[in-house]
Parts: structure tokens; C-alpha cells; sequence
């Protein structure tokens, strides 16, 4: 049998040393007789070449090469005669570098010096029971005349074009809560918290449109962030339009940015600014049409009369009443009550008219919305130390006649004050609700 293996091995005689390690024993030798080939070795299917000896019809490979081709760490002591063999010690997995944090801007953005649409500016506001918000807000962009206006009849057919010699500028604007003094404290933002200034300094009214999508209106938390379209209508010939965020109730302080690139100026109103930045937000509620402060109750319903009396929509003009009844009472939250009397066919009526298709009725909806949060917005803005209640209201007798069986409808019911904690001391309850900002409170809200 060791004549026919001769045929196919190269023979030869290898004094191996066998080590033995053991306590207080010296190495033992032996010589042995081995035969020395080419036996082919894989290693989890991967070829590896080394020198193999066969011994007793038992082939015996290098512990080194076979450690090392098993991915082992392989090491041999010659004065203790050890061999170790282990896994290789893991590299470690390095750390992603973080995110880079927008600086904030060195100027301080104001009227006389706005900023860049592609410039992040952080704002640090407060609301009326001292709550305090960090936040930076960016223009992601600006898209001005025919384009702004293609995008905005794509999104509803029934959204009317802007006025003769008005045009359309719609603005990409990104939102991100940084920190909030209460901790789950809900930050809202919308659209309306923005307002175009001209260039001569004159605020623009706001036409009421079904915004393109995704619309600015969020409810955030501490580290939340979003972003949306905001539409303003601005004059063909004003070609330096800024945008402010965060004024006082007399038009002060906020911060400001351009409604144009700055690099070209008397741009075509076709055309499509596009820069982008990182972006966040805080609200402090800014008049829209009031720049002067409101104290008396006649100050607010002569307001209101000469700025929300009425409103263009897409079935036609609609006209408001307003009563108003300011609050005397401990046990009530708010100082005022403003209800805002409608005519009913421009609600329910409308909803239920066959002749209105359901386009038409979602904008009228979205009309009458976009009227009382801009009526809300701007007397809490005018008068920022006081609590109101509002909204659509109107009240029936089922049986006129005999006063009996009254009927209450409310639509788009607002506040701008925490809901205070009703138990203990109901002669308490004025003094627990503090002013704050403007919400929603569709708790008995009717659906239109």
C-alpha cells in the first residue's frame, strides 16, 4: 500500500516535532516517517495552498494556516510552546458624524434688513402666559405670477384669479419646533401667522383660495417639524414684496425675509425661485388687517363691522352680523363672546343645493374657514391681553310662537385661552384661563 501511494506523492521524510506542554515537563521529540503532497484544501469553498503532510492515512495542515484561513487570530509562544487561537477582536464600527445644526443668521432680520430666502433665521418668542418657543423658520421657495397661478387653478378649478393687477405668490415655508419651556406643550403655525408686506409698506389683504397641497397648518411638538405652501397676492408692479412672521399686535419687531431672489430683482413673473434650507417656526399671533391696538367694546364691534362684515366666495357675496357680549361674570373663561351671525343658505342652504356641485361646496367651506381664523387672528392680535370665544352661531325657536324648542347651530368655534381646570372654586375660572394662542374648539361645533 506505501508502493502504490508512492506513485502519486512526493515521498520524503520530515522530522516533525511533536510539542507537548505540560507543567515541570520538558519538550518530548520523535521522529516520524510522513508523506508530503499537493492534497487540494478548501476552506469554506475558498482554495488555500500550504504544505500538508499525511501521517497514518491522516492528512495534518499548519494551525496558523488554517486559523488564519478561518479568519481566527492565530499566535504561537516558542517559550511556553502555547498556541492560541481566537476570534479577531472586532473593529469598532465608527460613529456617523452629526447632522451639521444651521447657524443661526449674525444680522437680526428686520423690515430694513430681511433675509435671504435661502437663509435660516431663528426666533425665540413667547405667548401670553409666558411659554417660550425656539424655533428657526426658512422660505424654502417663492413662486411668483403665471406659474403660481397654473398651480393654484390645478389644485381647485373653482380658486378665482387674483384681482386685476394683482398676481399670485405662493411660498414654501418649513417649520421646525426646537424647544419648547413646557415640556408637551402643542406649537400650532399656519399660513395666516405670515403676512405679505409691500414694498411701500402697506400690508396685502389675503384672498381666500384652497391652497395648494401640502397647506402650512401644524400642530407640533418639541422637535416636530413641517412644511407647506402659503398664498399671498401681491401688485404686478411691486417686485420687492417681503414676508414678516411674528409681529406684535402694533406691527412690530417679527422677523422678515425677501418674497424675491435678490439676484434678480425684476425677475418675469413666471418665474420659479427654487433655493432650499433647513427650516422651524414659532407663532405669535400677527394682525392682519388691525395696526392699531382695540381697548372699548365699541373699538371691537366697529372693527369688525368695517373689516369682516362681508366675504366674496365662489356661490357669490355673504353678509355677517356680529353680537358681541362682553363677559362680567368670575365663573366665565373668556372676556368676550363674538358671534358671528350668517345667512343661512351660504351654510346648511349651500350644503343641501342641488345646483352647487361638491367642488364648489369644499371651497365655500374652506372660504368660510379661512374668514373666521382671519377674524380671529387679527383681534387677538389688536387686543392680546384678552380671552375670546367665537365663531359662526346662529339660534331659532322650533315653534317661534310659543318660545319653545330652541335650535343652535355652530360652525369653526375658536379660542385663544388654555381651557381652565373647572373643579374647585367656580368663582376661580376666569382667573385660571390664560390668554394663549389661537385654536380651534370644534367641541360642540355642528358639521357643515
Amino acid at each position: 500500500m506505501f508502493k502504490q501511494q508512492m506513485k502519486g506523492f512526493l515521498c520524503g521524510i520530515i522530522v516533525t516535532v511533536l510539542l507537548f506542554s505540560m507543567v515541570f515537563a520538558a519538550p518530548v521529540t520523535k521522529t516520524l516517517k510522513v508523506v508530503m503532497n499537493n492534497i487540494n484544501m478548501q476552506i469554506n469553498g475558498k482554495a488555500v495552498k500550504s504544505d500538508i503532510i499525511v501521517y497514518n492515512d491522516i492528512p495534518y495542515a499548519p494551525i496558523k494556516t488554517v486559523s488564519e484561513a478561518l479568519g481566527k487570530q492565530f499566535t504561537w509562544d516558542v517559550k511556553t510552546y502555547a498556541v492560541t487561537i481566537k476570534d479577531k477582536a472586532m473593529a469598532p464600527v465608527p460613529k456617523p458624524a452629526p447632522a451639521p445644526v444651521p447657524k443661526p443668521i449674525d444680522k437680526i432680520s428686520s423690515r430694513s434688513n430681511p433675509a435671504n430666502i435661502n437663509e435660516t433665521i431663528f426666533v425665540t418668542t413667547s405667548t401670553y402666559d409666558k411659554t417660550v418657543f425656539e424655533s428657526a423658520i426658512t422660505i424654502l421657495e417663492i413662486i411668483r405670477g403665471n406659474s403660481a397661478w397654473e398651480t393654484i387653478y390645478n389644485r381647485n378649478k373653482y380658486n378665482e384669479p387674483a384681482p386685476d393687477g394683482y398676481e399670485y405668490i405662493l411660498a414654501k415655508i418649513k417649520v421646525k419646533l426646537n424647544k419648547s419651556s413646557v415640556k408637551d406643550l402643542q406649537f400650532q403655525v399656519s399660513d395666516y401667522d405670515f403676512t405679505l408686506v409691500s414694498s411701500t409698506g402697506v400690508d396685502y389683504e389675503r384672498k381666500s383660495v384652497v391652497v395648494p397641497s401640502p397647506e402650512l397648518n401644524a400642530k407640533l411638538y418639541e422637535g416636530g417639524e413641517s412644511e407647506g405652501w402659503v398664498v399671498f397676492t401681491v401688485k404686478t408692479t411691486d417686485k420687492y414684496p417681503l414676508i414678516a412672521f411674528g409681529r406684535d399686535y402694533s406691527g412690530k419687531g417679527g422677523v422678515w425675509y425677501r418674497a424675491y431672489n435678490p439676484d434678480t430683482p425684476t425677475q418675469n413673473q413666471t418665474t420659479t425661485i427654487n433655493p432650499i434650507v433647513d427650516t422651524s417656526n414659532t407663532t405669535i399671533l400677527n394682525p392682519s388687517k388691525s395696526q392699531t391696538p382695540l381697548t372699548t367694546y365699541d373699538d371691537l364691534k366697529n372693527f369688525l363691522n368695517n373689516n369682516y362684515a362681508t366675504l366674496e366666495t365662489v356661490i357669490g357675496k355673504t353678509n355677517f352680523t356680529f353680537e358681541i357680549t362682553e363677559n362680567t361674570k368670575s365663573f366665565e373663561p373668556s372676556d368676550y363672546w363674538i358671534r358671528v351671525k350668517y345667512d343661512y343658505n351660504f351654510f346648511g342652504g349651500a350644503m343641501s343645493n342641488i345646483k352647487y356641485t361638491d367642488e364648489q361646496k369644499n371651497l365655500l367651506r374652506q372660504q368660510l374657514k379661512g374668514h373666521q381664523e382671519s377674524l380671529a387672528r387679527a383681534v387677538i392680535a389688536a387686543m392680546p391681553t384678552k380671552k375670546f370665544y367665537g365663531g359662526y352661531y346662529d339660534s331659532w325657536y322650533k315653534y317661534p310662537t310659543l318660545k319653545v324648542d330652541l335650535q343652535t347651530r355652530y360652525y369653526y368655534s375658536w379660542t385663544n385661552y388654555d381651557q381652565p381646570d373647572m373643579s374647585g372654586d367656580i368663582n376661580q375660572i376666569y382667573n385660571k384661563a390664560k390668554p394663549s394662542q389661537f385654536r380651534w374648539y370644534s367641541l360642540i361645533d355642528n358639521t357643515l
